[in-house]
């Protein structure tokens, strides 16, 4: 204990040395990082490969049973999750197969009544006149009703499965094909939440 003690002393000798202060800084209530559909890099290199397999994926997806398929795409930060579901999302093939085609940054506020919100704002391109939850929740069923949807939800941080189970129950009614694409730095965020192999 006294050599630790000793060298906890001498860190903290150190650290006045060189007039370094202790700073906690509050973490605000949601990120500020915030991302959206369009692809801001003019050419991007190495993942042609990668956005070929998922839109075959995404298309092909029609045949399958499962209901309301939802593909993680899942890497540390700085790999270009982001940078690939974009590509994704603008692919032309992607495009002329899904009707809506929806982007919501998630971040670390996964909150479902915030994410239905944005969801009909971004369809009927206006926000919705009421703020309760049921009637969200009618309205984006009612959009998304029998469409064959592509919904990507990037940079999701939250592991609760509770939340997640809620929002999905609320966007079952696509018809077959509708699809969720999910970009997440964790892997027990795609687990939660994928059904695919990430």
């Amino acid at each position: 204990m006294k050599d630790i003690m000793e060298k906890l002393d001498a860190i903290v000798e150190e650290r006045s040395k060189f007039h370094l202060l202790e700073n906690i800084i509050e973490r605000q209530g949601t990120s500020t990082r915030e991302t959206g559909f369009v692809l801001t890099e003019p050419k991007v290199y190495g993942r042609d490969k990668e956005e070929d397999e998922i839109v075959k994926i995404l298309i092909n997806n029609v045949n399958v049973v499962q209901e309301l398929p939802i593909f993680p795409i899942i890497g540390m930060e700085g790999l270009g999750k982001t940078t690939l579901a974009q590509m994704i999302f603008n692919d032309e093939r992607v495009t002329k197969h899904f009707n809506p085609k929806i982007w919501v940054c998630v971040s670390d506020d996964f909150d479902e009544k915030r994410l239905i919100k944005i969801i009909i704002r971004i369809i009927e391109r206006s926000s919705p006149d009421v703020e309760d939850l049921a009637t969200f929740q009618k309205k984006v069923q009612e959009l998304l009703n029998g469409k064959r949807y592509l919904l990507v939800l990037d940079d999701v941080w939250s592991d609760d499965l509770e939340k997640w189970a809620k929002l999905r129950a609320v966007l079952k009614v696509g018809s077959r094909g509708a699809s969720i694409l999910v970009t997440t730095r964790l892997e027990k965020v795609g687990s939660i939440m994928g059904m695919s192999q990430p």
